[in-house]
C-alpha cells in the first residue's frame, strides 16, 4: 500500500538533527555562494560563446540549484534516516501546513514586499549619498522559445534553495542557535547572493524574514510560495511584454 504523503512519520523517523558549527556554516553558505559567482561571471560568459548569455545563466543556474539538491540529499542520508518520503518529508518540513501556517506564509509575503519596497529606496539613497555607483543591472533578453528552459529553472531555483536552506540547513541551526536560527539563517543566506555584492545592504533587510516564517511554522513550504510567487511575477511580465 501507498502511503500518503502526508502521514505520520514513525518513531525511527524523527532522528535527532546534528547542530551545525561555525565552520559548517560557513562552508555551506561559502561554497554555492563562491560557485554562483563562477557561474555569473566566468561559466555563464564561456557559454556565451555559443548560446544566448540570458540561456548560458539559466543552465549554469539551474545546475547550482541541481547541486544543492543533491547536497541536501547527501546530508539526508549521512544522517541515517530511512529512505522513505515520511522520512524526507519530515526532515526537510515538507509535511502539511496548517491553516495558521498559510496566513503566516501570507503574511511573510506582505512583510518581504514591503521591506523590499523600503530597502531598494533606502540603500540606493545611501549610495548616492556616499558617492558610490552599483553596476548596472540589466536582465538578458530571452525569447518564448526559452519559456520551457525558464519553467525547469524557476522549479529548480524554488527547490534548490528552499531544500537545501530551509530543509536542510535551518533545522540544524535551530539546534545550535535555538530561537535566534532565523536571524543567522537570513543574514548568511544574504551573503550567499555575494556575485552581486552591492545588493547584499538590502538582502540582510528582506533574506530574515523567509527563515523566521520557516522556523515558525516549521515548514519550507511558505519559502517556496514567496520564492514562486516573487521569482514567478517577474517571468509572468517578461511573458506579458514578450506577447505584445
Amino acid at each position: 500500500m501507498v502511503a500518503s504523503p502526508l502521514a505520520v512519520p514513525t518513531k525511527s523517523q524523527h532522528l535527532p538533527v546534528k547542530a551545525t558549527n561555525w565552520l559548517e556554516n560557513i562552508l555551506f553558505v561559502a561554497i554555492p555562494a563562491l560557485v554562483l559567482v563562477a557561474v555569473y561571471y566566468y561559466i555563464s560568459p564561456a557559454l556565451a560563446q555559443y548560446i544566448s548569455m540570458a540561456v548560458a545563466r539559466m543552465l549554469a543556474t539551474t545546475l547550482l540549484m541541481i547541486g544543492l539538491l543533491v547536497a541536501a540529499a547527501v546530508g539526508f542520508v549521512n544522517e541515517g534516516h530511512p529512505l522513505t518520503w515520511e522520512a524526507l518529508a519530515t526532515r526537510f518540513r515538507l509535511t502539511g501546513l496548517s491553516k495558521t501556517g498559510w496566513l503566516w506564509a501570507a503574511g511573510g509575503l506582505v512583510v518581504y514586499v514591503a521591506l523590499a519596497v523600503v530597502a531598494n529606496g533606502v540603500v540606493p539613497s545611501i549610495y548616492k549619498a556616499i558617492g558610490f555607483t552599483p553596476p548596472i543591472e540589466t536582465a538578458e533578453p530571452w525569447g518564448l522559445s526559452a519559456l520551457p528552459l525558464v519553467a525547469i529553472m524557476l522549479v529548480l531555483n524554488i527547490l534548490g534553495e528552499e531544500i537545501w536552506w530551509r530543509g536542510y540547513l535551518l533545522p540544524r541551526q535551530e539546534a545550535q542557535f535555538g530561537k535566534s536560527a532565523w536571524l543567522w539563517h537570513g543574514i548568511l543566506w544574504a551573503f550567499f547572493h555575494v556575485f552581486k555584492w552591492w545588493t547584499i545592504p538590502a538582502m540582510l533587510v528582506v533574506c530574515p524574514v523567509v527563515p523566521c516564517v520557516a522556523q515558525r511554522t516549521r515548514s519550507t513550504w511558505p519559502g517556496m510560495l514567496l520564492h514562486f510567487v516573487v521569482n514567478g511575477l517577474g517571468i509572468l511580465v517578461t511573458v506579458i511584454q514578450l506577447l505584445r
